[in-house]
C-alpha cells in the first residue's frame, strides 16, 4: 500500500515539475516574443531597447520608417538604421536617442542638388511661424510644415533651416528629419534620411541582409520605393545611327529587381511626344535589374528627352536621359 501511495506521489510531483517547466517555456518565449518584433517589410528585427523607444511613438513607420539593418556595435555604441533614421545607444544601456540626420544633411548637401531660397512674401506669410535653432536663431515654419511640424515636433526636432527649394521641390530641414512638401499628392513627406546616410557613410553591405522569418528560407524583401537610373550612349547621334539605354531599376536599399516592368516616352525640345520610329512597347528588367535597349536613331534634328517609368508590385518610379540628334 505505501509503495503504491509512494508511486502516486512521484507521478503528481513529476506532473506539477512537468507543468511548471511547461509553463516557464511558455512564458519565457512570450517575454522574448514581446521584446523583439521582426518586419517582414525589409526583413529585420528590433529588440530591447530600440524596440521601447520605437513603440513609444504612436506612429512610428510614418516617423522613422522600418529597419534596414539589425542592431550593431560600433566604438561603445549601439546602433542601428531605419529608412528615415538611425537610432543610437551609448554604453550602460543609456535611453536611445536620434542621429542629427536632418543637420548633417543640410551642412553636407549632395553633388547636383540646386538650392534656392523662398520668398520673404512667402515665408513673412501669415500661414508661418517662427521657431528657434539650436543657437537662438528665428525660422520660419509655413503652410503644410507647420502642421507637420506642430504634430511631430518632438521627433523632428528643432528647425535648422528656412523652407526653401532643393531641385524645385520645397523642403525644409530639422534636425533630426528632412520634410519634403509632394504638389502632385498635397502632402508633406518625411525624407529616407537612414538610408541616405547608410549608403554615404557605411561601407557593409551585408549590415543590410534580410533574416529568415522563423528559420524559414529567406525571405524576399517588401518593395516599398523604386529607384530608377538611365543613361543613354553616345549623347550625340546621327539619323540613321543606334543609340544604347540602360535602365537600372532597384528596391529602396538598392537590391536590383528582376520583372519590373518600363515604359518608355520620347519627347522633342517643346516637349511634344515623338512616336516615329520609336514603337510604344512594355520591357522587362533581367535578373540584375537591368534593361538594355538599343533605339534607332529619327530624322528629328534637336533633343530628344527619354522618360522611364518602370512598376514593380504596383510601385512605379520616374528617370530620365537624353540625346541630340545631328545631321
Amino acid at each position: 500500500m505505501r509503495l503504491k501511495q509512494r508511486r502516486t506521489w512521484s507521478l503528481l510531483l513529476l506532473l506539477i515539475l512537468g507543468t511548471a517547466l511547461a509553463l516557464s517555456l511558455s512564458a519565457s518565449r512570450l517575454f522574448a516574443a514581446e521584446d523583439v518584433r521582426y518586419f517582414p517589410q525589409t526583413g529585420h528585427t528590433v529588440q530591447g531597447d530600440f524596440l521601447d523607444f520605437y513603440r513609444a511613438w504612436p506612429e512610428a513607420a510614418l516617423l522613422f520608417g522600418y529597419p534596414i539593418t539589425e542592431a550593431f556595435q560600433r566604438q561603445g555604441q549601439t546602433m542601428q538604421y531605419f529608412q528615415r533614421a538611425l537610432f543610437q545607444q551609448g554604453p550602460n544601456h543609456a535611453s536611445p536617442t536620434l542621429a542629427n540626420l536632418g543637420r548633417y544633411f543640410y551642412e553636407h548637401p549632395g553633388k547636383g542638388l540646386h538650392r534656392e531660397p523662398l520668398s520673404q512674401s512667402f515665408l513673412n506669410g501669415a500661414g508661418c511661424k517662427a521657431f528657434p535653432d539650436v543657437e537662438g536663431a528665428l525660422h520660419p515654419v509655413c503652410y503644410e510644415f507647420l502642421r507637420f511640424y506642430q504634430q511631430h515636433r518632438t521627433v523632428l526636432g528643432q528647425v535648422v533651416s528656412d523652407p526653401l527649394l532643393e531641385n524645385g521641390v520645397p523642403v525644409q530641414y530639422f534636425e533630426e528629419a528632412r520634410l519634403e512638401y509632394h504638389a502632385r499628392e498635397g502632402r508633406v513627406v518625411l525624407s529616407n534620411l537612414g538610408e541616405w546616410y547608410f549608403q554615404q557613410n557605411e561601407h557593409d553591405p551585408q549590415l543590410l541582409r534580410p533574416l529568415p522569418a522563423g528559420g524559414e528560407a529567406p525571405l524576399r524583401r517588401a518593395v516599398l520605393t523604386l529607384r530608377v537610373m538611365a543613361t543613354i550612349t553616345p549623347v550625340l547621334a546621327h539619323p540613321g545611327d543606334q543609340v544604347h539605354l540602360i535602365v537600372w531599376v532597384t528596391d529602396q536599399l538598392g537590391q536590383p529587381l528582376e520583372g519590373a516592368t518600363v515604359q518608355l516616352q520620347f519627347t522633342n525640345t517643346l516637349g511634344e511626344p515623338l512616336t516615329a520610329p520609336f514603337t510604344p512597347q512594355a520591357f522587362t528588367t533581367d535578373n540584375d535589374g537591368c534593361l538594355n535597349v538599343w533605339l534607332p536613331v529619327p530624322t528629328y534634328r534637336g533633343h530628344i528627352a527619354v522618360r522611364i517609368r518602370a512598376t514593380f508590385d504596383g510601385i512605379t518610379g520616374e528617370a530620365e536621359t537624353a540625346f541630340r540628334v545631328w545631321h
